[in-house]
């Protein structure tokens, strides 16, 4: 009973707002951290994460508006970058990574919106130290020049040296960013606060930032009319119907009931897939198990699944910033959500569009959707981004 975890339940603390005294612990964490953000140097409480990431690959200068002809081969317009994909990717993904450029990770797919990709990798691993080369499995999938070249180089092996070939990677796309941790799954908390880290000190002037995995299919259209739209998000939906509506008598209720919602927004957006109500997992055979020492409250705070959620740079700014005074946590996605708890920023709940669990395909149930989770398969990937592409929905 104790492995099932049945003992340590009633040695729970309850989660409210009372008992959620996680470390570092102080009344008020945001007014805290407000300060923090104004004199870290001077501070008097010291970060108890510093992330001193060392970065193996680092295009520090991505989210610059205008590039040295050198470091690219894209001629970038001077105009403002909207979004920024930080797509967080095992090292041995060769394959995926190369689709994703081509399909929904293409910079160039929007003549009139700035867009910006990179790739977060950790060190490879002792055990995926050589890949399995997986290019000749998919001779449907039409690859660019550049992908062809790369490609090309290791095209009569079976299994390629895993470093080796980020390297070539990298100086064939200037798009990886490399950390000093060994990626695994363990060390999603570490993947996920280097690419905050990152995000924060090279493009924190971005709008728009999406994290996501690279088994996502992304519709980067949808993705954008969301974030030009996002607001009416936070307005219920029976205030927006009265709005539409022609009832003039009424629309000046809601005219106030409208700036009443608009007033409670703070301008900070994080938005995926809630998670509301999660509750730790006691069970020592689980691979969630959590330990009372680890976590003794009997719920999460809600949090958006780490796979794929969309922030604004406000956002990105403040969950950095508290992640510097908040002890660390094994399951990324969690941790995010206990530090949107603790610097009171509003989760929005788009399971509509953001879909956790594999969404099966069905060409227009895909013509709304942002992300699907389960594209694992980089020809299917391909097969569902290009139909989509071909029906106005990519």
């Amino acid at each position: 009973m104790y492995v099932g975890g049945v003992f340590i339940h009633p040695f729970e603390t309850a989660f409210n707002e009372e008992n959620f005294h996680y470390p570092i612990y102080t009344k008020d964490f945001r007014y805290f951290i407000e300060n923090a953000k104004q004199n870290l140097a001077d501070n008097a409480l010291k970060p108890i994460n510093n992330y001193s990431f060392h970065y193996h690959l680092n295009p520090k200068l991505k989210c610059q508006q205008e590039l040295e002809t050198n470091l690219t081969s894209l001629n970038y317009s001077s105009s403002p970058i909207t979004l920024l994909l930080v797509v967080k990717s095992a090292t041995c993904n060769f394959l995926l990574r190369n689709v994703i450029r081509q399909t929904w990770g293409n910079e160039q797919r929007f003549s009139d919106v700035q867009i910006r990709t990179v790739f977060m990798l950790g060190e490879c691993s002792p055990v995926n130290e050589r890949c399995t080369n997986t290019f000749h499995h998919y001779p449907s999938i039409m690859f660019t020049k550049k992908s062809q070249q790369f490609r090309s180089i290791f095209a009569l092996n079976q299994t390629v040296d895993c470093q080796q070939l980020i390297n070539i990677e990298n100086q064939f796309y200037g798009d990886l960013v490399q950390a000093d941790f060994i990626d695994s799954y363990y060390n999603n908390t570490k993947k996920t606060m280097a690419s905050l880290q990152w995000t924060a000190q090279n493009c924190h002037q971005v709008p728009f930032i999406l994290f996501v995995d690279d088994d996502y299919y992304i519709s980067i259209k949808n993705l954008l009319k969301f974030s030009h739209n996002y607001l009416r998000l936070i307005i219920p939906t029976k205030l927006q119907s009265s709005m539409n509506s022609n009832d003039y008598d009424s629309n000046s209720n809601d005219d106030d009931q409208y700036q009443q919602q608009l007033n409670q927004f703070d301008g900070r957006l994080y938005v995926g897939y809630v998670f509301p109500h999660s509750h730790p997992l006691r069970h020592l055979t689980s691979k969630w198990y959590i330990s009372l020492e680890e976590y003794p409250w009997d719920r999460y705070p809600p949090y958006v699944t780490g796979g794929c959620f969309l922030v604004n740079n406000q956002t990105l700014i403040d969950l950095y910033y508290a992640s510097l005074y908040s002890q660390p946590f094994k399951y990324d996605d969690v941790y995010l959500g206990i530090l949107a708890y603790r610097m009171k920023i509003n989760l929005i709940d788009n399971k509509q569009q953001m879909h956790f669990y594999p969404f099966e395909y069905d060409r227009e149930k895909y013509s709304t959707i942002i992300g699907s989770h389960g594209f694992h398969d980089a020809k299917f990937l391909w097969q569902v981004w290009n139909e989509q592409k071909s029906l106005g929905n990519a």
